[in-house]
């Protein structure tokens, strides 16, 4: 219909992104055109990614963090099913024995960044799943009160469903691709463009992660459902919230909704960080790192960055001259 409407005409896009106050991020667009009675139309059109789940994930992953963490008695219990678990998987033969294997560690505070400092806290509790478990188990049998008690318990049950596996998975996925690059864009001496690099092949894996990476990463969030015990539903049934089915399975709803959804949101994010006119500007202020030897400086680059982004600060004038002193340097 509306291909039909702007046919061969002229006609812009203007895009527009933004959060609200329910965490859905939402991007909005709009489409301008003159239609058939050379009126001046608009259509709007607006896409909305729910990360809400996401957000909540990090809630609850905090709670049983600062839970576990929160006594030196729940620190003991959890080193005790560490040890239990690790002597079960040597009976078994389902670890190896060896130095530096079978470690006891601990669940890991997030820092004071937002996004790369939760790696440490989703990749420890990973690893003592279990053994966390494990301790909200005691928890929920010798809270001192009955308030305690269904709070650790509903904080169990949380965490021993599939919806946070999933998350938890997920974030893991997500976390373990970026956490390089927020490691390379903290060293102050790093290289521009060594840094803008690993922002494009950080763009790559996400998107094939997004693209390819669902039926892999569904495999590996079974496999470890059955390892600790966890329920696994139905994925072809209708996906319910509350009491209410809605009109798409319970695998579409983790594969399009959340795997989906918060890949693209963080791939929203890098491209809102490093857009190409950011990226333009980074790769061009290359052309001043004192590093350079003078014969390697690119003056076509200096010419171009002051005319297209510090125009009020250069005339035309100013760059013809740039470039001809530039020019004449060469000859000398």
């Amino acid at each position: 219909m509306v291909c039909k409407e702007v046919g061969d005409k002229f006609f812009c896009i203007l895009i527009d992104e933004a959060r609200d106050i329910s965490k859905w991020e939402q991007m909005t667009i709009i489409l301008r055109f003159e239609n058939n009675h050379w009126i001046l139309t608009e259509r709007f059109f607006a896409i909305k990614s729910d990360v809400s789940v996401i957000w909540e994930f990090f809630s609850h992953l905090e709670n049983i963090v600062n839970i576990v963490t929160s006594s030196t008695k729940h620190i003991a219990e959890l080193h005790t099913a560490q040890r239990n678990e690790i002597e079960h998987m040597l009976a078994i033969g389902e670890c190896d024995s060896g130095s530096g294997a079978n470690q006891i560690g601990n669940l890991q505070r997030a820092g004071a960044t937002r996004w790369s400092s939760h790696y440490d806290s989703v990749k420890s509790l990973i690893g003592i799943y279990a053994a966390s478990c494990k301790v909200f188990e005691v928890l929920s049998d010798y809270s001192p009160n009955g308030r305690a008690k269904a709070e650790v318990r509903g904080i169990y049950r949380n965490m021993a469903s599939f919806e946070f596996v999933v998350i938890l998975h997920l974030m893991y996925k997500i976390m373990i691709i970026t956490d390089t690059l927020c490691h390379i864009l903290q060293i102050k001496s790093q290289d521009i463009l060594i840094a803008i690099t690993f922002v494009s092949t950080t763009k790559t894996i996400l998107q094939e992660l997004r693209e390819c990476g669902w039926e892999e990463f569904l495999h590996e969030v079974k496999v470890f459902c059955l390892r600790n015990d966890i329920d696994v539903p139905d994925l072809d049934c209708l996906y319910k919230i509350g009491r209410s089915c809605q009109q798409t399975t319970i695998e579409h709803h983790y594969h399009f909704d959340v795997f989906n959804v918060a890949i693209y949101f963080i791939l929203m994010e890098l491209n809102t960080q490093f857009n190409e006119s950011s990226v333009e500007l980074l790769s061009l202020s290359t052309a001043l790192d004192l590093k350079i030897l003078f014969d390697s400086i690119n003056s076509d680059d200096i010419c171009k960055l002051a005319k297209k982004f510090y125009p009020e600060d250069f005339t035309n004038q100013d760059i013809v001259a740039l470039n001809m002193n530039w020019y004449i340097i060469n000859l000398m």
